[in-house]
Formats: structure tokens, C-alpha cells, sequence
């Protein structure tokens, strides 16, 4: 479930259930606050039910410029550190739903070859 309680506000919740055990496995969270147009931090985490604990526990400050995104990671559980660096230059296309009124349902070299 993800939802968005302000524009640069973004809040996710995740959980896995095993229907053979009839236990709940694991709760994944996530929060994402946009400070500036190029600033962001979020809070990552995953708690595992069936032993108890945290399995993953992050805290991030990203700085996003028009190319790239630079991310300063600090992962609790594993008292880990990193740096990222990530290129945004093969951006994907909109995701669309239903028919596009720009685009031909038959393409234009095809629609003569049903009329005889």
C-alpha cells in the first residue's frame, strides 16, 4: 500500500504472508519526505516476524540533480555506511492504461491488407 498524504510526501507498507504456515512473514515500510526540489531523505525498514527482529533498517539523504542521483546511506542493523551514485540517463517511458488517442489502433501499412 502506498499513499501520499502531501505532494512531496510518500509513505509505503508492504507485508508478506505464507498461506501454508498461515503466518504473517515479514512487514516492510517505507517514508520518503522531499525537502527541496533536489534534497530528499527517507527511512526504510523491514521487520521479520518469524525471528523477531529487523532485518534491514535504513536511513538516506539523496540529492537528485537533472542527471544523477547522489545517495548517502546509513544501514542500522548492519552498522554499514555507503555512498551511491546512480545515472538517470535511459529514462523509462510513462506507464499508460487503455487506448492512446494519439497512436492508430492499426497501423497505417496494415489497414488495406483486411479490405479485398
Amino acid at each position: 500500500i502506498q499513499f501520499r498524504p502531501q505532494k512531496d510526501w510518500l509513505i509505503g507498507v508492504g507485508s508478506a504472508y505464507d498461506p501454508h504456515s498461515h503466518t504473517w512473514r515479514n512487514l516492510d515500510a517505507n517514508l520518503r519526505l522531499k525537502l527541496t526540489k533536489e534534497l530528499a531523505v527517507s527511512h526504510w525498514s523491514v521487520y521479520d516476524f518469524v525471528n523477531n527482529r529487523f532485518t534491514y533498517q535504513d536511513y538516506q539523504l539523496d540529492y537528485e540533480a537533472h542527471d544523477w542521483i547522489t545517495s548517502l546511506v546509513y544501514r542500522s542493523v548492519q552498522n554499514e555506511l555507503y555512498f551511491q551514485f546512480s545515472l538517470k540517463a535511459f529514462p523509462q517511458p510513462a506507464v499508460t492504461i487503455g487506448p492512446n488517442p494519439a497512436q492508430d489502433l492499426i497501423p497505417k501499412n496494415r489497414r488495406n491488407a483486411f479490405v479485398h
